[in-house]
């Protein structure tokens, strides 16, 4: 527990170090997302959106690209109807860290005793979510 407390504590530092780095950074557009989580799954369920977009948009003469991969903004999602079960792909889209965290929960109460399995992945790695899970954060 205190060595979890100490990376939590490094890695507040180091972001408030890297805040003030990036705090002249005036660029109103830049891209929000941190990270990207890519899984089977979802690029599924995404072809199948775009599939029934394409049916119900009339024809033009320029062809639709086909999603290769599907994103997942950041934020918390409840396992089974947010998100499947499965193994994700976990690509970190921050420049300044280049670090994600992922929290496995059993509930919603964001507490600590509420984490199944929490890690921080760096530059790209790969998550599993279980069916036994809650929520993914």
């Amino acid at each position: 527990m205190n060595k979890i407390l100490k990376i939590i504590g490094i890695l507040l530092l180091l972001f408030i170090a890297l805040g003030c780095i990036a705090g002249e950074d005036t660029d109103d557009t830049a891209d929000m997302n941190d990270g990207e989580i890519q899984g089977s799954e979802v690029a599924d369920e995404q072809a199948a959106l775009a599939a029934e977009k394409e049916k119900s948009s009339p024809e033009t003469e320029t062809e639709t690209e086909t999603p290769t991969s599907n994103a997942i903004q950041e934020g918390t999602y409840k396992v089974g109807s947010d998100i499947k079960p499965g193994l994700y792909k976990v690509i970190v889209k921050d420049s300044y860290v280049d670090m994600a965290y992922i929290d496995r929960s059993k509930d919603a109460s964001m507490e600590f005793d509420s984490i199944i399995a929490n890690g921080i992945i760096s530059n790209s790695g790969y998550v599993r979510i279980k069916e036994s899970d809650a929520y993914v954060k």
